[in-house]
């Protein structure tokens, strides 16, 4: 009971004291001593009382004995409350010095720095899209209705298409399908009248044609003033030289200056234009009121510079010696670094260049080590090929295996060679390459279907023909005049008889021929069976046994004369009659004329009806024998 009257007094002077001290400012503060029996605690918490500097008390707890002095900055009070660094508070943590929720933020979902796709929603650190949603490609999608991922992760829409329940739609009636786009051919700068037709930077497309605007000329990749537009001076193309002004479309250099092609020059000082243009001087050489100049006294004249062959790289030694790369020239020597030799082009060091690796011109192979002059092999986790150690998932120059090479546009992926969207590795070995099969050419809906070169066009996996012709041949590549082709007459299958040509789609006898109603054509200028009339047959009824010209005649020793030969007693023109072509029964095939009695091959001009034609190249344009109108393509430099 004693030792309690003593701590009573000793408390009430200190909190007389506490209160007085208190009273004297706000700035002032005192705490009373803290009971701790002799240092220690025993394991009991004693309470320090401390006041801020706005007189509120900040509470802290010592623990085993240990004073916590918590000091209280702006008047606010730490009541020993955790927090995960930076001076975050509760569940938050500094993220490069803001305190963020890691369960919940979108932009730090589970750890700092890692960002949820669009659209996602951070919940209990896990980023989750919409239960209708995916990701594709950082974002949260609808593969029912998003045109850019349509049923599919990047499966996108034409522009202007719609995807409907995971299906791109076609384009609206009033548009057209192009291969990228619906589009209005008549504005739509992209494709101007036609789905290939992309108007120049400033020109609008005005019921299907690109229209430059006032006083501007279409120059095919931009609208251009041709008065004073410096690549397209006076004409389109013809650009101005360095230096000088377009001015009513001519292209004009300062004064005392002239148009040297690419440049404007003062032709009495410029050494690359001395006295004329295209005139250089040496390297160093001086142009002087258009004179060359010599070289200074202290270079030595070489052809095409005034070197100084002590230090001059390019000349060291003399004129013709070139140091190689990584050297100086010192005193007339090329001179490597240390460590180094000169390999021809380059100084290297044999022990660790793998491009001369233990002597010069020894490559080691891409991607491996040169270790003291010793090639390396491949490291573990790549293969030995033969140029080089590669990975045979995602080299693009070894893709699956060390031979094959992808398209220059592919990328290697899982060792499978991976073309951009819409578009179909084809060819083979070094051919290879990436292909729209939706319009290429040459490969029209899969690899290897070549359209028509000259007149086949690739429109939605298809080949169409242009010029009036008809689609023919496996996958449509080849297009046919079916009015005149013997092979194609009429449709694409039907070939007509060798004594018949194809008129306007039909099969008829050829010029000249006459049909004898049992389905062959004859001759009845010279056939002995059919002379002058059908079955009018030379060597009945006391008749000359051979035919000529109509008439049964008499031939003597196989001479018809007039240039005509007997054959089987039909006196004929061997030179240039198709069923008797350079020799006696000599049919030229369906698709050859005679031709100096040569049986020549012959086929339509195609897109034209007369000579000459384009189409023909290199072959003969002709007329069809006796059929006016009608323009063949011959082999060889003759025509029938």
């Amino acid at each position: 009971m004693r030792r309690n009257l003593r701590w009573i007094p000793a408390f009430l002077a200190l909190t007389t004291a506490f209160v007085l001290v208190q009273g004297c400012g706000e700035d002032t503060a005192v705490s009373p001593p803290t009971a701790n029996n002799g240092g220690a605690n025993n394991g009991n918490n004693a309470i320090n009382n401390s006041t801020n500097n706005n007189g509120t008390t900040n509470n802290a707890v010592v623990n085993n004995g240990t004073s916590n002095n918590s000091t209280t900055n702006n008047g606010t009070v730490n009541n020993g409350t955790s927090n995960n660094g930076g001076g975050c508070t509760g569940t938050q943590t500094d993220c490069d010095g803001t305190c963020v929720e890691l369960t919940s933020d979108e932009a730090n979902c589970g750890a700092c720095d890692r960002i949820c796709p669009a659209g996602a929603t951070c919940t209990n650190s896990d980023c989750a899209c919409a239960t209708d949603e995916v990701e594709c490609s950082d974002a949260c999608t609808n593969l029912a209705n998003d045109p850019q991922h349509c049923g599919d992760c990047n499966t996108v829409c034409r522009t202007g298409a719609e995807c409907i329940s995971g299906d791109c739609q076609a384009c609206a009636t009033d548009l057209t399908e192009c291969p990228d786009a619906c589009a209005n051919l008549a504005t739509d700068t992209q494709h101007c009248g036609d789905c290939a037709t992309q108007c120049p930077a400033a020109a609008t497309c005005v019921s299907g044609d690109c229209v430059c605007p006032a006083n501007q000329t279409d120059c095919g990749d931009a609208c251009a003033n041709l008065d004073s537009d410096m690549a397209n001076c006076g004409t389109c193309g013809h650009g101005c030289p360095e230096g000088s002004v377009c001015t009513s479309g001519a292209c004009v250099c300062p004064d005392t200056q002239v148009n040297c092609g690419d440049v404007c020059s003062n032709l009495a000082n410029d050494p690359a234009h001395c006295g004329d243009c295209m005139r250089e001087c040496r390297t160093g050489a001086e142009c002087i009121s258009g004179e060359c100049q010599p070289c200074p006294a202290t270079l030595t004249t070489c052809p095409d510079a005034c070197a100084n062959l002590a230090d001059d790289p390019d000349h060291c030694g003399d004129c013709n010696t070139r140091c190689p790369t990584g050297s100086t020239c010192i005193s007339g020597a090329c001179v490597c670094p240390d460590n180094q030799v000169a390999c021809t082009d380059a100084c290297a060091d044999l022990a660790t260049d793998p491009t001369h690796c233990g002597d010069c011109g020894v490559q080691c192979r891409t991607g491996a080590e040169c270790i003291s002059g010793a090639c390396q092999p491949c490291p573990a986790d790549l293969t030995t090929c033969t140029d080089a150690c590669a990975n045979l998932a995602d080299d693009p120059q070894h893709c699956g295996d060390c031979n094959t090479r992808c398209p220059a546009e592919a990328t290697c992926v899982s060792g499978t060679c991976e073309c951009p969207a819409g578009q179909e590795v084809c060819g083979q070995g070094n051919q290879r390459r990436c292909v729209d099969v939706v319009t290429n050419n040459e490969n029209c809906g899969q690899c290897g279907n070549r359209c028509d070169r000259t007149f086949g066009t690739c429109v939605d996996s298809a080949c169409q023909c242009d010029g009036g012709l008809d689609v023919c041949g496996t996958g449509g590549g080849t297009c046919a005049d079916t009015t005149l082709d013997p092979n194609r007459c009429g449709d694409c299958t039907t070939t007509c008889d060798r004594d018949e040509f194809c008129d306007a789609g039909s099969c008829a006898c050829r010029p000249g021929l006459t049909p004898n109603g049992n389905g062959t054509c004859v001759d009845l200028q010279t056939d002995p069976n059919n002379c002058g009339q059908l079955s009018n047959q030379c060597g009945n009824n006391n008749q000359p046994d051979s035919c000529r010209a109509g008439l049964c005649v008499d031939v003597n020793n196989g001479q018809c004369g007039g240039g005509l030969r007997e054959c089987d007693n039909a006196c004929v023109n061997r030179n240039t009659d198709p069923l008797n072509c350079g020799d006696c029964g000599r049919r030229c095939d369906v698709d050859e004329v005679c031709v100096e009695g040569n049986c020549r091959t012959y086929s339509p001009a195609r897109g034209c009806d007369s000579c000459p034609c384009d189409t023909c190249g290199d072959r003969s344009c002709c007329g069809y024998p006796d059929a006016p109108g009608t323009a063949i393509c011959v082999d060889g430099g003759n025509c029938p």
